[in-house]
């Protein structure tokens, strides 16, 4: 198993994680040098995106958190 799907995350490394999933370039330099340490993600041409491994890590991270337009929540 690799490293980067057992090393544990801290809650901004997993806000980190699918913020760049979702193509956000604005995240703190400590978060993006640690999830590239676990080979979670890679520069690009266009910023920070997700490896094979970061993308199995987000899968595994179970639940997406709540979206500014989710119309479940209470307004």
């Amino acid at each position: 198993m690799e490293r980067g799907l057992l090393a544990p995350l801290s809650p901004n490394e997993e806000m980190a994680l699918r913020r760049i999933s979702l193509g956000s370039a604005e995240i703190a330099d400590s978060h993006l040098q640690r999830l590239a340490s676990l080979a979670l993600i890679e520069h690009g041409s266009s910023g920070p995106c997700l490896t094979e491994l970061g993308k199995q890590r987000l899968a595994g991270l179970g639940h997406e958190p709540p979206s500014e337009t989710d119309s479940s929540r209470p307004v």
